[in-house]
Protein backbone atom coordinates (compact mmCIF):
# COMPACT_ATOMS: atom_id res chain seq x y z
CA UNK A 1 0.00 0.00 0.00
CA UNK A 2 1.29 3.43 -0.92
CA UNK A 3 1.03 6.14 1.72
CA UNK A 4 0.78 9.81 0.74
CA UNK A 5 2.56 12.98 1.88
CA UNK A 6 2.19 16.36 0.25
CA UNK A 7 5.89 17.10 0.77
CA UNK A 8 8.49 14.34 0.89
CA UNK A 9 11.98 15.41 1.89
CA UNK A 10 14.74 12.84 1.50
CA UNK A 11 17.76 13.37 3.72
CA UNK A 12 18.74 13.44 7.37
CA UNK A 13 20.78 16.59 7.55
CA UNK A 14 20.49 20.31 8.02
CA UNK A 15 19.16 21.01 4.50
CA UNK A 16 16.16 18.68 4.74
CA UNK A 17 15.34 19.74 8.31
CA UNK A 18 15.60 23.44 7.44
CA UNK A 19 13.46 22.92 4.34
CA UNK A 20 10.75 21.29 6.47
CA UNK A 21 10.81 24.16 8.96
CA UNK A 22 10.76 26.72 6.15
CA UNK A 23 7.76 25.08 4.49
CA UNK A 24 5.79 25.54 7.70
CA UNK A 25 7.04 29.09 8.29
CA UNK A 26 6.06 30.02 4.73
CA UNK A 27 2.55 28.69 5.25
CA UNK A 28 2.62 25.18 3.77
CA UNK A 29 -0.43 23.37 5.13
CA UNK A 30 0.02 19.91 3.63
CA UNK A 31 1.64 16.89 5.25
CA UNK A 32 5.45 16.92 5.47
CA UNK A 33 7.44 13.69 5.62
CA UNK A 34 11.18 13.56 6.27
CA UNK A 35 12.86 10.30 5.21
CA UNK A 36 16.29 9.64 6.70
CA UNK A 37 18.47 6.62 6.08
CA UNK A 38 20.14 7.10 9.45
CA UNK A 39 18.56 6.11 12.73
CA UNK A 40 19.22 9.52 14.27
CA UNK A 41 17.15 12.68 13.91
CA UNK A 42 18.46 15.29 11.44
CA UNK A 43 21.74 16.79 12.57
CA UNK A 44 24.35 19.29 11.48
CA UNK A 45 27.24 17.72 9.58
CA UNK A 46 29.78 20.61 9.45
CA UNK A 47 30.63 20.28 13.18
CA UNK A 48 31.64 16.64 12.63
CA UNK A 49 35.00 17.68 11.23
CA UNK A 50 35.90 19.95 14.09
CA UNK A 51 33.85 19.91 17.28
CA UNK A 52 33.04 16.17 17.31
CA UNK A 53 36.57 15.11 16.40
CA UNK A 54 37.95 17.37 19.15
CA UNK A 55 35.38 16.15 21.65
CA UNK A 56 34.00 19.69 22.10
CA UNK A 57 30.32 19.01 21.37
CA UNK A 58 27.95 16.30 22.47
CA UNK A 59 25.81 14.46 19.97
CA UNK A 60 22.70 16.19 21.38
CA UNK A 61 24.22 19.55 20.41
CA UNK A 62 24.13 18.53 16.74
CA UNK A 63 20.45 17.71 16.38
CA UNK A 64 18.41 20.21 14.37
CA UNK A 65 14.81 19.32 15.25
CA UNK A 66 13.67 18.09 18.64
CA UNK A 67 10.71 15.74 19.04
CA UNK A 68 8.74 18.72 20.38
CA UNK A 69 9.60 20.83 17.31
CA UNK A 70 8.57 18.01 14.96
CA UNK A 71 5.23 17.70 16.76
CA UNK A 72 4.67 21.48 16.88
CA UNK A 73 5.36 21.79 13.15
CA UNK A 74 3.41 18.62 12.25
CA UNK A 75 6.43 17.08 10.53
CA UNK A 76 6.62 13.30 10.33
CA UNK A 77 10.13 11.84 10.60
CA UNK A 78 10.89 8.30 9.45
CA UNK A 79 14.30 7.07 10.58
CA UNK A 80 16.04 4.11 8.98
CA UNK A 81 14.10 4.85 5.80
CA UNK A 82 16.65 4.22 3.06
CA UNK A 83 15.23 5.26 -0.31
CA UNK A 84 15.86 2.56 -2.93
CA UNK A 85 13.74 3.77 -5.85
CA UNK A 86 12.16 6.93 -7.16
CA UNK A 87 9.51 7.07 -9.86
CA UNK A 88 9.12 10.72 -10.82
CA UNK A 89 6.48 9.97 -13.48
CA UNK A 90 4.23 8.35 -10.85
CA UNK A 91 5.54 10.63 -8.04
CA UNK A 92 6.39 7.71 -5.77
CA UNK A 93 9.34 7.17 -3.44
CA UNK A 94 10.13 3.59 -2.39
CA UNK A 95 12.07 2.85 0.78
CA UNK A 96 13.81 -0.33 1.82
CA UNK A 97 11.85 -0.85 5.04
CA UNK A 98 9.40 2.04 5.58
CA UNK A 99 7.13 1.46 2.58
CA UNK A 100 6.28 3.58 -0.45
CA UNK A 101 5.07 7.17 -0.49
CA UNK A 102 3.35 9.22 -3.14
CA UNK A 103 4.04 12.95 -3.05
CA UNK A 104 2.96 16.29 -4.46
CA UNK A 105 6.41 17.90 -4.03
CA UNK A 106 9.79 16.24 -3.53
CA UNK A 107 13.14 17.49 -2.22
CA UNK A 108 16.26 15.35 -2.39
CA UNK A 109 18.72 16.72 0.17
CA UNK A 110 21.01 13.78 0.79
CA UNK A 111 24.28 15.72 0.71
CA UNK A 112 27.57 14.43 -0.57
CA UNK A 113 29.52 11.27 0.14
CA UNK A 114 33.29 11.05 0.37
CA UNK A 115 35.04 9.46 -2.58
CA UNK A 116 36.33 6.01 -1.76
CA UNK A 117 39.83 5.06 -2.71
CA UNK A 118 39.97 1.87 -4.82
CA UNK A 119 40.71 -1.12 -2.62
CA UNK A 120 40.50 0.91 0.61
CA UNK A 121 37.54 -0.13 2.73
CA UNK A 122 36.23 1.96 5.59
CA UNK A 123 35.73 0.19 8.88
CA UNK A 124 39.15 -1.41 9.04
CA UNK A 125 41.21 -0.74 12.13
CA UNK A 126 42.95 2.28 10.62
CA UNK A 127 40.92 3.58 7.64
CA UNK A 128 38.08 6.06 8.16
CA UNK A 129 35.76 7.95 5.85
CA UNK A 130 33.88 10.83 7.44
CA UNK A 131 30.23 11.32 6.46
CA UNK A 132 28.02 10.55 9.45
CA UNK A 133 27.98 11.11 13.19
CA UNK A 134 28.78 7.42 13.68
CA UNK A 135 31.85 7.85 11.41
CA UNK A 136 33.00 10.87 13.44
CA UNK A 137 32.53 9.06 16.76
CA UNK A 138 34.54 6.03 15.53
CA UNK A 139 37.32 8.28 14.25
CA UNK A 140 37.35 10.29 17.50
CA UNK A 141 37.75 7.12 19.60
CA UNK A 142 40.56 5.84 17.35
CA UNK A 143 42.32 9.23 17.30
CA UNK A 144 42.49 9.36 21.08
CA UNK A 145 44.66 6.24 20.97
CA UNK A 146 46.68 7.11 17.86
CA UNK A 147 50.26 8.36 17.76
CA UNK A 148 49.90 9.81 14.25
CA UNK A 149 47.32 10.38 11.54
CA UNK A 150 47.29 11.10 7.82
CA UNK A 151 44.28 13.10 6.63
CA UNK A 152 43.42 13.06 2.92
CA UNK A 153 40.97 15.39 1.17
CA UNK A 154 38.28 17.84 2.14
CA UNK A 155 40.37 19.99 4.45
CA UNK A 156 39.86 23.73 4.71
CA UNK A 157 41.13 26.44 7.02
CA UNK A 158 38.76 28.34 9.25
CA UNK A 159 39.02 32.06 9.96
CA UNK A 160 41.51 31.39 12.79
CA UNK A 161 43.82 29.57 10.37
CA UNK A 162 43.15 26.14 11.87
CA UNK A 163 42.53 23.02 9.82
CA UNK A 164 38.83 22.36 9.39
CA UNK A 165 39.30 18.69 10.24
CA UNK A 166 41.01 18.92 13.60
CA UNK A 167 41.41 15.72 15.56
CA UNK A 168 41.90 15.46 19.30
CA UNK A 169 44.73 12.94 19.60
CA UNK A 170 46.65 11.76 22.59
CA UNK A 171 49.33 14.11 23.90
CA UNK A 172 52.47 14.22 21.79
CA UNK A 173 50.75 12.88 18.66
CA UNK A 174 50.85 14.46 15.22
CA UNK A 175 48.38 14.78 12.36
CA UNK A 176 49.77 15.21 8.87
Amino acid sequence: MIQHADYVLIGGGLAAATAAQTLRREGATGSILLLSEERLPPYQRPPLTKQVLRGKISRDGLFVLSDEALRALSIELRLGARVVALNTAERVVVTEAAGSFSYRRLLIATGASPLSLPGVESGTASIFYLRTLADAERLHRAAEQASSALILGGIWRDNQGENGASIKMRRGSRAR
